[in-house]
């Protein structure tokens, strides 16, 4: 089929989002999850809540990204433990309510799947000095010095949330199609380093594929190394290339090459 860039990238935009089935999906496991949560745990936790893509709306479907999970973020009311006993905690929950499940410990989370969902469980704790507002705290990676580390779960959706409905569609809608991109590739940007570096500009656009062009024209190679930098310089090479057959009338041409990087789903 014949059609022209902008064309391409607004039908490949619309298939990204995840379908109402597989919300439904997702927040009903939720719901169990989350009774089961204080069940368990009784009044040792104030709140479990999603983070993350899906909380964010910037989630691909799993059909698209396998491993794509959705971020639970488990509130716990002290800090009495370190985060290792922490994670042990909910490993012993996880194992515990959900036998039959696929449950890993990848820190600093418990990776549990639930009817084909799969739930990152992170234990966390509300962290208040004298003087100074109250700070979220999750487990540090296991490359750093200290156990805890801050996190700010709402910073990138309240970013997104700054922007009018459109606008908002326009940049979940180049997040999800430039994540697509980086899973195709092999991954060489983390999910949220990703939605990171997407939110660093601002946009003039009013559609998808202007969006996407701004954005390709802002990434520098200079600026990166490795995987990182191929990840640039086949972005642009392929779009540029896109964009050459359109003026050459060669719409015939123009699916088949974005289908090299940038592949249509069904």
């Amino acid at each position: 089929m014949s059609m022209e860039p902008s064309e391409y990238i607004a039908s490949l935009a619309n298939r990204l989002c995840q379908g109402k089935e597989e919300t439904n999906k997702i927040e009903t496991s939720f719901k169990y999850l989350k009774s089961k949560l204080f069940e368990h745990f009784v009044d040792r936790i104030s709140a479990v809540e999603i983070f993350g893509s899906f909380a964010r709306g910037t989630a691909l479907p799993q059909s698209i990204d396998e491993m794509s999970d959705v971020g639970v973020l488990v509130v716990f009311k002290k800090n009495d433990l370190q985060p290792a006993t922490f994670i042990k905690h909910l490993k012993e929950f996880a194992d515990k309510i959900y036998p039959r499940s696929n449950v890993e410990a990848d820190h600093p989370a418990i990776l549990v799947e639930l009817f084909h969902v799969r739930f990152e469980l992170v234990p966390a704790y509300w962290h208040k000095e004298w003087l100074s507002a109250a700070e979220l705290k999750i487990p540090a990676p296991r490359d750093k010095d200290v156990r805890w580390i801050t996190s700010e779960p709402e910073k990138l959706r309240s970013q997104i949330e700054e922007f009018n409905l459109g606008r908002r569609t326009l940049l979940r809608s180049l997040i999800r199609l430039i994540k697509h991109y980086n899973v195709f590739i092999g991954r060489p940007y983390e999910s949220y380093q990703l939605e990171q570096l997407v939110l660093l500009k601002e946009y003039r656009a009013t559609t998808v594929w202007e969006a996407y062009l701004e954005f390709v024209k802002f990434l520098d190679a200079e600026r990166v190394s490795g995987e990182r930098a191929r990840f640039i310089n086949n972005l642009k090479w392929m779009t540029e290339n896109t964009i050459l057959l359109s003026q050459r009338k060669m719409n015939g041409y123009i699916e088949p090459e974005f289908q090299k990087f940038l592949p249509l789903v069904s």
